[in-house]
């Protein structure tokens, strides 16, 4: 479980500073991406020697094999990356290295299925926001109306400037990153 306190330690800060400036800063992610390949390196230049019960010594701590950290940080990296380009002003770089640690510290499953799963919660959250901004039966309302003018009309041209305005804010990929990292950490949902 050491390795559930790092990871939580380098998400809590980073969400403190993504909430409070929208930022997620250089100096929380690059050394939570230095300690999740340092200890996963080491654990593998260890030997990872095998524990009484069979298992290994060093996963046992959390941890995962070396080359687990590195798949792990490159594929989420690279999801985010494509997600950056396809979302512009919604994912920054912040977020894609964010996600590198995340990686880093679980490993290409792991990893992958938080990825998911922040973004399933974000989308949550901003739904709710959306909700408690504008109402149920307003969105239920234009949401109707632009499924009907794309039924008659085909492609629509795209939403008003004003429905454009309220889908631009922010997306807080952190915390909804710590609740994901939980659920998938702690095998809340097996």
């Amino acid at each position: 479980m050491i390795c559930s306190v790092l990871l939580f330690g380098f998400l809590a800060v980073s969400a403190y500073t993504d909430i409070r400036q929208h930022l997620i800063l250089n100096r929380t992610v690059y050394p939570g991406i230095v300690v999740a390949l340092g200890t996963s390196g080491a654990g593998s230049l260890a030997g990872l020697s095998e524990s009484a019960d069979g298992g290994l010594a060093w996963t046992r701590w959390g941890f995962v094999e070396f080359s687990q950290s590195l798949a792990g940080m490159f594929t989420c990296a690279a999801l985010l990356v494509a997600c950056y380009v396809c979302m512009p002003g919604q994912v920054g770089g912040g977020d894609v290295k964010l996600m590198a640690m995340i990686g880093g510290f679980l490993g290409l499953y792991a990893g992958l299925e938080v990825v998911l799963w922040t973004f399933l919660i974000a989308a949550c959250f901003s739904i709710i926001r959306l909700t408690w901004q504008y109402g149920a039966w307003q969105l239920v309302k234009r949401t109707m109306q632009y499924f009907i003018a794309l039924v008659r009309l085909g492609p629509v041209g795209g939403l008003a400037e004003e429905d454009r305005a309220s889908l631009q804010a922010p997306l807080y990929l952190t915390p909804s990153a710590i609740l994901a990292a939980v659920l998938v950490r702690f095998e809340l949902l097996a």
